[in-house]
């Protein structure tokens, strides 16, 4: 891996900068941040119902 990494532009290996993976080409960070792991088991009914507090918000 160090031979991988030694290729790539601005990689100083002898810094305290600490390597623990190489991502692969198809994966873009910024979707996986954002991605549901696991869907949520709650649905709408679980929650409550909001009639009033829908009511309220019509009337102000």
């Amino acid at each position: 891996m160090l031979e991988l990494l030694n290729q790539l532009d601005g990689f100083d290996s002898r810094g305290d900068v600490k390597i623990v993976g190489v991502l692969q080409d198809d994966t873009d960070p910024m979707v996986s941040i954002i991605k549901l792991e696991k869907a949520p088991t709650e649905s709408y009914t679980d929650i409550g119902d909001l009639e009033q507090q829908i009511q309220g918000i019509k009337e102000s």
